[in-house]
């Protein structure tokens, strides 16, 4: 029941990070932090990565916390290599015991299985978008049910990119912790520069998850970044109806 603090790497070439890992401190039930157990590295970029965010949930279903991280490259990495582009999404199931008298796991580990659980990345993982300009869609992962179902969603908050089929909002959970990329139209529309920096939040209150878009538009003289530009919210309100329960 105590909680522990899983970090990620940000690994690039130089001596004082080349052997990095993400780690696991383990709580030892005091607030201390004595035992880590380090993560394996992702099947991207030779493993020279950033980590720009992670969350935890049960991909799995049997009543233990897995991680998913969110990868970018990172710079100072392999030769010719674009840095901060492309997002590869690594899980790791936790693999330890199950112990019926702590009622958690003893000895505790984490095994990849991002191919298992998020099948094929390699529409987000390029360093370059379909306009030629660098794929910057690395994000902060969050988990919600978006599509009403009861299953948990992993959400892409505050990405850089806008969403299109290199940047998706939402990878939908379909029922048994397997998660697929949904299409932008039912956040963007047929708008290919829309969704930049969208973040989850339930803007009318009525329990289910919506999205805030902020846009920055030019003031008056047209020109951009100067005094007069200005900003807006733009709400997605989340009209989804309820379907049947897959999960919970």
């Amino acid at each position: 029941g105590d909680l522990d603090l899983a970090l990620g790497q940000n690994r690039d070439i130089f001596p004082g990070t080349v052997n990095q890992f993400g780690v696991v401190l383990i709580n030892d039930g005091t607030g201390h932090y004595p035992a880590r157990i380090e993560l394996a590295r992702p099947a991207f970029n030779d493993g020279y990565t950033s980590v720009s965010g992670q969350t935890h949930f049960d991909v799995n279903g049997d009543g233990f916390q897995d991680l998913l991280v969110v990868h970018t490259r990172n710079d100072d990495g392999p030769p010719d290599v674009i840095p901060f582009t492309g997002r590869y999404i690594q899980v790791l199931i936790n693999r330890g015991t199950p112990s019926r008298v702590l009622l958690r796991r003893g000895p505790m580990s984490f095994g990849d299985e991002t191919v298992t659980w998020m099948g094929d990345q390699s529409a987000t993982t390029p360093e370059l978008d379909q306009d030629g300009e660098h794929l910057s869609n690395d994000a902060e992962p969050k988990m919600y049910d978006v599509d009403r179902d009861g299953c948990a969603d992993l959400v892409m908050s505050r990405s850089l990119q806008e969403v299109r089929p290199e940047a998706p909002l939402v990878y939908r959970n379909n029922g048994s912790g397997q998660f697929e990329a949904m299409p932008p139209e039912p956040f963007a529309g047929s708008n290919r520069y829309f969704g930049v920096y969208a973040v989850p939040a339930d803007v009318n209150g009525d329990a289910v998850i919506d999205f805030v878009v902020p846009r920055r538009h030019d003031g008056p003289d047209g020109r951009p970044r100067t005094a007069d530009d200005f900003g807006t919210l733009v709400a997605l309100v989340n009209t989804t109806p309820a379907g049947p329960l897959r999960c919970g």
